[in-house]
Formats: structure tokens, C-alpha cells, sequence
């Protein structure tokens, strides 16, 4: 049985159809089959990088830029229950940390060159792993359900392999622009 907070979540997953599309595989989609992302491709940028399989030409075709959106977007619904007092602390600290991970992916690929994009990157890797940590403690203070922290640490794993990945695919191989 899913709670109020937990179906708020999974409508939030669908708020952008058309930039997102998400896959469910059961009746009970949960977080983790929802933020299953797939990349779409801009046609209207000029600048165009090489360096994954494909043309990306804009940071939002970055399917790691994707799922940490969503991620983002699942932080901010989730920490809105957690108690007045957590506002200026937990609260204000998970949210910032969610930012981060999608906005210095971005500023990263904004900044044309691979070395700043691998910097950018490493910043945002260590953005989830502050984040893994604030939800493992989100769930020992009471504040999440087991089920939500295990999507939640589900994604933010997946997040650190996506991230890792495009670090060490970048640092080999040239950014053409």
C-alpha cells in the first residue's frame, strides 16, 4: 500500500512528459522503474560534443543530467514532510545537495572543455555522496520510510556509476566542440 507521500512522489515523476519518458514494469511502478529515463535529443543547439556514443548537443541529453533532475525533483517532494524544525537544517542541507548534482553537470558541459567538464563532474559525484548520507540519516531520525530510502539510495547509486562513468569516458577521450 503506497502512503500520500509516496503517490505524490510518483505523480511527480510524471509531471514532464515531454522531456521525460518513464517506464513502469508492474501495476505498483516504484521510484527507482519510474526514473528509468531515456535520452532525447535537442535539435535546435549548435554546439554538439562526441565524447559518448551518439551526438549530445546539449546537457539535457545527457541521460545522467536526466536522472538527476528527477532525483532532485524526488528530494524536494519527499523532504517537504519532514518536520518544521528540519527546515534550516537536514531540509535546506538534502535540497542544496540535490541542486548541485544536476547544475554542475551542466555547468560542467557549459564550460567546453574536458578538464573543467571532469572538475564539474567530481563536484557532482560528491554532491550524491553527501546526499546518500543525509538520506541514510533522513531514515534513522524517522523522516523516511524503508522503502523510500532504498529507491532513494538505489538512485543516488546508479547516479555515482553514471557519473563515474562519463568522468572516465570524458578524461580519455577528447571533447570535440
Amino acid at each position: 500500500m503506497q502512503t500520500s507521500a509516496e503517490s505524490n512522489l510518483f505523480e511527480l515523476c510524471r509531471v514532464q512528459p515531454t522531456l521525460y519518458k518513464w517506464r513502469a514494469t508492474s501495476a505498483e511502478p516504484n521510484l527507482f522503474e519510474l526514473c528509468r529515463v531515456q535520452p532525447t535529443l535537442s535539435k535546435h543547439r549548435k554546439k554538439e560534443h562526441s565524447f559518448i556514443m551518439g551526438v549530445v548537443q546539449t546537457h539535457k541529453d545527457l541521460l545522467v543530467w536526466q536522472k538527476s533532475m528527477v532525483f532532485a525533483k524526488a528530494i524536494y517532494q519527499l523532504t517537504r514532510n519532514y518536520p518544521a524544525d528540519e527546515r534550516l537544517c537536514l531540509v535546506s542541507q538534502m535540497r542544496r545537495a540535490a541542486v548541485s548534482v544536476p547544475s554542475n553537470i551542466a555547468e560542467g558541459y557549459g564550460r567546453q572543455s574536458a578538464k573543467e567538464l571532469c572538475r564539474f563532474l567530481s563536484i557532482a559525484l560528491g554532491s550524491v555522496s553527501e546526499l546518500e548520507t543525509q538520506i541514510l540519516l533522513s531514515f534513522d531520525f524517522g523522516y523516511l520510510s524503508n522503502t523510500q530510502k532504498d529507491e532513494l539510495c538505489i538512485l543516488s547509486t546508479e547516479l555515482a556509476k553514471m557519473i563515474s562513468s562519463l568522468i572516465r569516458t570524458v578524461s580519455t577521450k577528447p571533447v570535440v566542440t
